[in-house]
């Protein structure tokens, strides 16, 4: 992997983890930044290894264990569903509506790009 893939990966994953944390902020759930950090690449790494697409269901139910001890478990259920509809669902459908206009050039077919 080169070093500008490795800092692009970094870089997205720090963007994915500070928009929970803005999230979950915004929404008032009491949750310091490094227990986000520790819960989020646990759930992401659960998340890999199951078969399920995008590791549906692993992520939702390992990403709110760390609230269970602060009693907040329930309230960061709601942040963290929006914070995955938003992640996983939303680009569906734009998808879709955006797909069509994507036009190949007869010199874009020919590089193989």
């Amino acid at each position: 992997m080169t070093p500008e893939r490795t800092a692009l990966a970094l870089g997205y994953k720090a963007f994915d983890v500070q928009c929970l944390i803005l999230l979950l902020a915004a929404l008032g759930v009491a949750a310091t930044s490094s227990m986000l950090l520790i819960a989020h690449g646990v759930a992401t790494a659960l998340a890999a290894i199951v078969l399920t697409p995008g590791g549906i269901r692993a992520f939702e139910v390992t990403m709110p264990a760390p609230f269970v001890p602060l009693r907040a478990d329930v309230e960061a259920m709601i942040p963290i569903l929006g914070y995955r509809l938003c992640k996983l669902w939303q680009p569906i459908p734009l998808t879709a509506v955006f797909y069509p206009t994507l036009r190949r050039t007869g010199r874009d077919r020919d590089r193989g790009g």
